[in-house]
């Protein structure tokens, strides 16, 4: 056991090192270095460093050290009140997705009475075991943890590191090892491996970490009064405030970077909205189809019965009939629209198709022209008789969206467009 490298050893060695790093740091060239420094809360960490960044910043680095005696706080055990927790959410997310797909695709209505209530119940606690046990078996990395680890995070500093002797570990060395480095990255905290040979080697450098609650982490230890006049004074150095340490720089580019990356994603996102903006016609027959900004809605008129063998030959003067034809209701009129047809026979058929829906009063009318080609026609199918009340006409197209949805049709375009007529014909909003 002589040859075994002592905690206090390691605490010594890894405390000079940690002073030689950060002294490069400090503004005024004052530094100091606290063995067993205790907190107001009356825990007490293996050593601490604290300098000036700056007039008005303090930096505090925090540091534990851990030998072969203290192996059993290195050791990884489950931690139970992680596990239980993501259990229980796994186990709702399940009985959440199930019910969801029972309504989805099995068209299942539950109604939630006690009974129902009681199921969910009893099916979250048949599931919290299964749930756990995979955890433990797929996620083990998530769930693990050791002592040292909790003893760490009751010192407060900027950066924390953790400390241990090269002869540490005795059995499973290399699975102990990368576990400890596993949990350290995901912690936030740096690694130190002192030899026998005092030689100090980085095995993972620390996050950084503001202090948000507090001005700086120096106001949870007992000597903080003492500290500050101690790094006080001193003589200021020129550019000094402008170094960082590795860790806090880091910390800044990750902020920055992330920074830059959000105003990226929302240049991207504008920037073709605003370059493929849609120019808004100034005619009047121009502002039938910009409806997809503003709510619209044409007329209705009787449907046209033509001769297959006509319909070329009829079709110039049609569109000049019902050009000048009258909106047939009084006032403006809210209608639903489900979809724009380019011949009067598709229109029909679309009927049919609404009329096996059980959507008989569905109708059609002729649309003058279009903004695409001034000689093509376009026929509007509308479901439903047109309403002067838009709440009504909100009410029929919920109720047409769903009927859509039971016969797995798409709802993609249907709309409430407002229609009326004014003195030199059909005009819409």
């Amino acid at each position: 056991m002589s040859n075994r490298l002592r905690e206090k050893y390691i605490q010594d060695i890894a405390l000079e090192y940690l002073e030689k790093r950060y002294r490069k740091y400090s503004y005024n060239g004052r530094i100091q270095a606290l063995k067993e420094a205790h907190t107001t809360s009356g825990k007490r960490a293996d050593g601490i460093i604290v300098w000036k960044k700056s007039p008005r910043e303090v930096r505090l680095v925090s540091m534990e050290a851990k030998s072969a005696s203290t192996v059993s706080n290195l050791i990884k055990r489950w931690d139970q009140e992680k596990l239980s927790n993501w259990s229980l959410v796994a186990s709702e997310g399940v009985i959440l997705l199930v019910f969801a797909g029972l309504y989805h695709f099995a068209q299942l209505r539950i109604p939630l009475d006690i009974r129902i209530l009681l199921l969910i119940f009893l099916s979250l606690h048949l599931l919290l075991k299964p749930i756990r046990l995979l955890l433990q078996s797929r996620f083990s990395h998530l769930f693990q943890t050791a002592s040292v680890f909790e003893q760490a995070a009751l010192y407060p500093g900027n950066e924390v590191w953790i400390a241990i002797g090269s002869d540490t570990f005795k059995q499973k060395k290399e699975e102990r090892w990368q576990h400890l480095k596993t949990q350290c990255r995901k912690k936030g905290f740096g690694l130190l491996e002192i030899n026998h040979q005092a030689r100090t080697t980085i095995v993972l450098h620390p996050k950084f970490k503001p202090a948000y609650e507090v001005s700086d982490y120096l106001s949870y230890y007992k000597k903080e009064n003492a500290i500050r006049q101690q790094i006080a004074n001193g003589t200021k150095r020129i550019g000094i405030p402008f170094r960082l340490s590795r860790a806090e720089r880091f910390y800044y580019l990750r902020s920055f970077g992330t920074s830059l990356i959000c105003i990226s994603l929302l240049l991207l996102v504008n920037f073709p909205l605003d370059k493929n903006r849609a120019t808004y016609p100034t005619s009047q027959t121009e502002t039938l189809f910009a409806y997809e900004d503003t709510q619209i809605l044409p007329k209705t008129t009787p449907p046209i019965y033509q001769e297959e063998g006509t319909r070329e030959q009829h079709h110039s003067e049609e569109a000049q009939a019902y050009f000048s034809c009258r909106f047939p209701y009084e006032g403006n009129k809210y209608i639903i629209k489900d979809r724009i047809v380019d011949t009067e026979y598709a229109a029909q058929d679309r009927l049919k198709e609404l009329a096996l829906l059980n959507i008989s009063n569905s109708d059609y009318f002729y649309i003058p022209c279009s903004d695409l080609d001034n000689r093509s026609s376009q026929w509007l199918v509308y479901a439903y008789s047109p309403r002067s009340n838009y709440e009504k006409a909100l009410k029929n197209l919920k109720r047409y969206e769903w009927i859509l949805m039971q016969a797995n049709q798409s709802s993609f375009g249907v709309d409430i467009l407002l229609v009326g007529e004014f003195e030199e014909g059909l005009s819409f909003k």
